[in-house]
């Protein structure tokens, strides 16, 4: 039967609608769907009828009813204390719903400003889409009965909430990846969902979508509206971010147009909407009130002219703007820049309205207005003081135009005004009239010299009300909204970066780069653009201004775009063939253009970084190939020196790199390796996989030039990196690569390795006969003169021997290799002997031998101490943990397993991982923590599902078995041994859920099926050899028969098998012989005995660190104390305590089934 909830209530039977013909009987079956367990029928009875003294004879005569109606009354089951639904027949769509909202809530999914996984964020919107109203139980009525109206209040608001967080986690993926269009979209059915203003935070993030899509006014609104509804307090962490956002919207808000999105790529104008500059118009509108000088600085691109254009559009004074330009090619002709400015924007009323005695001397500029004036000049008139005489003529011109209000006077691109057009500003201006009736803007490039405007800047010229502004870089938002007017749809913040990174904050280089992008490859996945468009515009810009430096600063600028970014003097001083004077002349003249900047760090060595990252490209492509391939060959010679001299393993990609543009393939190969082997070994895992991919390349166009050697650290080394990551394609592919390249060369070395790293894979897979079929090829290859492989291939087939639990077998080999260790000699000898000493501490555990197990990983460690291997350290911490776990050291046990896990996330091996989380889940719950065992349970739970490892599933049900066994619910707990039983892949794992499906029906009552099941377990740890099973099936198989029998005889046998326990070291060890000692002194009223043997049950637990022990001694010290009729009522309290401890480590999806009355049995030993 399918039950349909998250809407209006619907049955189905055979996908076909069914009605329920009592209304009170298809609301028991709503209210029993929504719970995954069974519930107590006083529960029950209280919710329907609170104030009805025969409630429970109600709740009968409505189930007999209900199951009546039902297609299948085995749909409801029922027990004496509890009523539910079975769930094997039932399909209810808030339990699904539910299960999928704890899968996607997990902690490590919920870093803030990161994508979901894809298949994470798809089962999100699955589970939101669920919903087809929005309440649950919509359209019905509870009779008018308080009880139930809260309780359907009380689950809507529950699953409701649940529905909004996974919204507001949908809505930040998407802003996330970039998507801010549907972000508002979920946002705003996330709002209109909130009916209780829970969800600050989707408020907030619906104003800063708003404000990213340039919606300004309707951001404001909204927002504003929010807060004076709920005040800044009830956006608790996001109020002082609200309160600056929402201040820069108002500010943008009157001077930025509306942007509607459209689902086509702008085609490429010259004019954007201009961004980023609203402060800087602001101050210019402000110094042109109270006049002055303004002089503005901006790089060629930077968007000088722009701003000059806009600050004219919006000046709304009636005074008159002359707006002068400079050029390059008239930068030799006395006042270009005026004469063209006054040409073009004076009628014939401005030149009659000055006095003719000024106008005569300003005929030889405009030979025009000898119209106006009559006569010829004579030599006292013009040509005595003739410079000063024009420019106060000029002064008088200007004067007369601002006699109505002022003058505004723009010189853009000042850098190339002729001498006489500047001297005549610093004339203006040292006649007051830019303080009396003008306002004056010089726009300039820095990197352009103008020696008049040197002299400006260096106060040489005193002029009044001077103010520098300079065009700062854009930052990210603008890029961002630059983006959007280019693509017509936002950009990632990522990509902004690179584009802010590649241009330098440039307008101009940032505009032209996008427009490239949008041409090349329109609206494509960022990710399908790796390297940014260089446009040509841009690279023309850069180019010239490369050749406009001196030859030693374009000297440096080749050779720093080779040394990379950042360039320091000293590797610089070995670069160039220049002396040092010069060098620091040259990047001194590099920082004065504004192509380099310096970054000064305390106790450092002062870094020069590119001002564009473009500016490095253009550098390269104009240096010729030639002196790029020698420029190359010389860095990595200085850098290999550095390497000799620091030991810094970074360098080696470095070096690697330049020796593959320096003409040497084969030595950058070399370092590759290098590298990646030291990346392993130094926690640089993705380092590591770049390396071997670049070797790779190397490889496939160079094979015949390198040596087997070279091919064997190449494809063996990448493959067993790829075996820790679980990433068993590729090592497939590079074993292979090494047999077929061994076959080649008839070189048995590399044939041999290839075969034996197959024989591990297979093993892996689980193909054993596969797996020894290819161990036993590469024997006939490798022998004692290859050390390193002979010895792994020993340790490899003993392994296949662990896989295929036969642990002893695996210790004879194993303990056999300790004759050949003395012959070692290299690195990979020393880490080859380590790994054999891991595998002999497995078997060692398996077998049961606790002590020879932490011996043997005694020896590993010392290795790796000075040999390090991340990898193997991983694998060594994780059997340390379960060394500890199976002594009872339960927090060195998280203490290794935590080290273990750390390495694994670092390298994405999230196979061991995955098998962190299990073990840690084990020990957890021996220590009583059931919450902390739960939540390792689901993460494994659900990396399992993400990465598909499957292997794992029969350990994953195992270890959920067990809470449900520790915790009473002993049918759950059958039902999932039994489950793990068929999931299990090896004879120890199958072996220990036999025995764990043993006891947990001989505690339901099929104690025959039990007993025979612990047997057949004891039996199959015989023969494999699983020591420490074997003496735990034979504790717990005494201790059911007793605590079923009472029979005192098997205290002895307990005895006997505690001594053993005891002697191995084993976790619990004598707890069980304690337990039943204790009951058996008291019963034979023998009580200082029963206090001995509750204070070794005591000192277990206090070593373990146990709360299951500990409440086994509250309840043993109650019956002694009952024994001997003196109860102490402290007992009762401690043993309340004890329970509650143990309630509150709960997880709540599963506390409220639980009825913990007795402590359990599990765990004694």
């Amino acid at each position: 039967m399918k039950i349909r909830l998250l809407g209006t209530p619907k049955l189905f039977w055979d996908d076909k609608p069914i009605t329920l013909h009592r209304k009170m009987a298809r609301f028991l079956i709503y209210y029993l769907s929504i719970h995954n367990v069974m519930l107590g029928r006083s529960e029950i009875a209280l919710d329907f009828w609170p104030d009805q003294p025969n409630s429970r004879q109600m709740l009968r005569d409505l189930l007999s009813k209900a199951k009546q109606e039902l297609p299948d009354p085995d749909i409801i089951l029922t027990d004496r204390d509890w009523v539910g639904l079975n769930h094997d027949l039932v399909e209810v769509d808030v339990i699904e719903f539910e299960e999928l909202y704890q899968q996607l809530t997990l902690p490590f999914l919920s870093v803030e400003n990161r994508p979901l996984p894809e298949a994470v964020f798809q089962k999100a919107i699955v589970a939101v889409n669920m919903w087809e109203t929005p309440n649950i139980f919509s359209g019905i009525s509870a009779f008018k009965n308080e009880g139930l109206e809260d309780w359907v209040y009380r689950n809507n608001k529950r699953l409701q909430a649940k529905r909004l967080d996974l919204m507001s986690r949908i809505s930040q993926h998407l802003i996330a990846t970039g998507d801010l269009e549907e972000a508002l979209t979920w946002l705003t059915r996330a709002n209109e969902l909130d009916f209780d203003y829970d969800y600050p935070n989707v408020v907030f993030l619906k104003i800063l979508v708003l404000f990213r899509l340039q919606k300004l006014t309707q951001a404001f609104v909204y927002g504003q509206s929010m807060i004076e509804e709920m005040g800044y307090d009830w956006f608790g962490g996001h109020e002082t971010s609200l309160k600056a956002l929402m201040a820069q919207i108002d500010d943008l808000r009157f001077r930025k147009p509306e942007i509607t999105s459209v689902s086509r790529v702008a085609q490429p104008t010259n004019q954007m909407p201009i961004t980023g500059r609203e402060t800087l118009l602001r101050n210019l509108q402000r110094a042109s009130q109270r006049n002055g000088v303004v002089l503005l600085q901006g790089e060629s691109g930077s968007g000088k002219t722009r701003i000059l254009q806009e600050f004219r559009s919006q000046y709304n004074l009636p005074d008159m703007i002359l707006h002068m330009h400079a050029n390059y090619f008239q930068s030799t002709l006395s006042f270009h820049p005026v004469l063209d400015a006054l040409r073009e924007n004076l009628k014939e009323s401005d030149w009659l309205n000055l006095d003719s005695f000024w106008g005569i001397l300003l005929i030889p500029f405009f030979p025009e207005l000898q119209r106006y004036w009559s006569g010829s000049l004579s030599n006292e008139t013009f040509v005595e003081n003739r410079s000063i005489n024009s420019m106060e003529a000029f002064n008088q011109l200007f004067r007369k135009l601002a006699s109505n209000g002022k003058l505004i006077i723009i010189l853009d691109d000042a850098q190339w005004a002729d001498p006489d057009t500047m001297n005549l500003m610093i004339y203006l201006a040292q006649r007051h009239f830019f303080l009396d009736k003008g306002f004056l803007i010089i726009a300039y490039r820095p990197e352009t010299d103008n020696p008049l405007l040197t002299e400006i800047l260096t106060q040489k010229h005193r002029l009044e009300v001077l103010t520098t502004m300079e065009i700062e870089p854009l930052g990210i938002s603008d890029i961002l909204q630059i983006g959007f007017s280019v693509f017509r749809k936002p950009i990632s913040e990522e990509l902004a970066k690179r584009i802010q990174g590649a241009g330098g904050g440039n307008a101009l280089f940032i505009i032209e780069t996008m427009q490239a992008m949008a041409e090349l490859h329109g609206l494509t996945e960022e990710t399908r653009v790796p390297k940014l468009p260089l446009p040509g515009i841009v690279h023309a810009i850069l180019r010239n201004r490369i050749l406009n430096l001196s030859e030693t600063s374009r000297q440096i600028i080749e050779c720093a775009a080779i040394v990379g970014d950042p360039f320091t003097f000293s590797r610089m001083i070995k670069m160039v063939d220049i002396n040092e004077n010069d060098l620091i002349h040259g990047i001194d003249e590099l920082i004065k253009a504004g192509l380099v900047e310096v970054e000064v760090l305390p106790f450092m060595k002062n870094q020069y970084h590119f001002k564009f990252e473009f500016l490095r490209e253009v550098a390269t492509l104009e240096t010729s190939s030639v002196r790029k391939e020698n420029l190359h060959f010389r860095m990595a010679k200085i850098l290999e020196q550095e390497l000799e001299q620091t030991q810094n393993s970074h360098l080696l990609s470095e070096i690697a790199s330049h020796y593959s543009e320096g003409g040497e393939p084969v030595t950058a190969f070399n370092y590759l390796i290098q590298y990646a082997q030291s990346s392993q070994t130094s926690f640089y895992e993705r380092s590591a996989l770049d390396a071997f991919q670049n070797a790779q390349y190397i490889a496939n166009s160079l094979t015949s030039e390198l040596s087997s050697e070279q091919l064997y650290d190449l494809y063996i080394g990448w493959g067993d990196l790829a075996l820790y990551r679980y990433e068993l394609d590729i090592a497939d592919g590079c074993f292979k690569n090494a047999t077929i390249e061994g076959q080649k060369r008839y070189d048995p070395f590399l044939m041999g390795a290839g075969y034996s790293g197959l024989g591990e894979l297979f093993g892996l897979r689980g193909i054993f006969l596969q797996a020894n079929q290819y161990l036993d090829y590469a024997a006939n290859f490798l022998d004692e003169t290859h050390f390193g492989e002979f010895i792994r291939l020993k340790v490899r087939k003993a392994n296949l021997l662990l896989m295929q639990s036969m642990p002893i077998q695996a210790i004879t080999i194993l303990k056999g290799l300790a004759i050949y260790f003395q012959n070692a000699k290299s690195k990979f000898d020393y880490l080859i002997i380590a790994e054999a000493y891991y595998y002999l501490a497995y078997a060692y555990l398996s077998a049961g031998e606790f002590r020879f197990s932490l011996e043997a990983c005694s020896e590993t460690a010392k290795i790796l101490k000075t040999h390090r291997l991340p990898p193997l350290q991983s694998r060594l911490e994780m059997l340390l943990g379960s060394i500890a776990y199976s002594t009872g050291n339960f927090q060195k046990a998280h203490e290794h397993y935590g080290a273990s896990l750390q390495i694994s996330e670092f390298y994405s091996a999230w196979y061991m991982a995955l098998q962190a989380a299990i073990f840690s889940s084990y020990t957890f719950l021996k220590q009583g923590k059931i919450f902390q065992s739960w939540e390792q349970i689901k993460n494994g739970l659900h990396l399992a599902e993400v990465y598909n490892f499957s292997g794992n599933h029969g350990l994953l049900l195992n270890a959920q078995a067990r809470i449900f066994l520790y915790l009473g619910k002993l049918d759950l707990a059958k039902e999932y041994f039994e489950k793990a039983l068929t999931f299990s892949l090896t004879s120890y794992h199958v072996v220990f859920n036999q025995k764990d499906l043993g006891f947990a029906q001989f505690l339901i009552g099929d104690e025959e099926t039990g007993l025979k099941n612990m047997e057949e377990a004891i039996h199959l740890s015989q023969i494999h050899g699983f020591r420490s099973i074997e003496v735990i099936a034979k504790s717990e198989m005494l201790l059911l028969k007793y605590h079923k029998n009472r029979d005192p005889e098997l205290l002895d046998e307990m005895q006997a098998l505690t001594q053993i326990t005891q002697s191995i070291e084993l976790a619990g060890a004598g707890s069980s012989y304690a337990y039943i000692g204790t009951l058996e002194s008291i019963r034979n009223k023998q009580f200082e005995q029963a206090e001995k043997f509750i204070s070794i049950l005591e000192e277990i637990g206090k070593k373990e660190g146990s709360l299951w022990f500990q409440w086994h001694v509250i309840e043993l010290t109650i019956q002694l104390h009952q024994a001997q009729g003196t109860e102490i009522k402290e007992d009762q309290i401690k043993r309340v305590e004890c329970i509650r401890n143990i309630k509150q480590l709960i997880p709540k999806e599963i506390k409220k089934t639980i009825d913990l009355k007795t402590p359990p049995l599990a765990g004694l030993v």
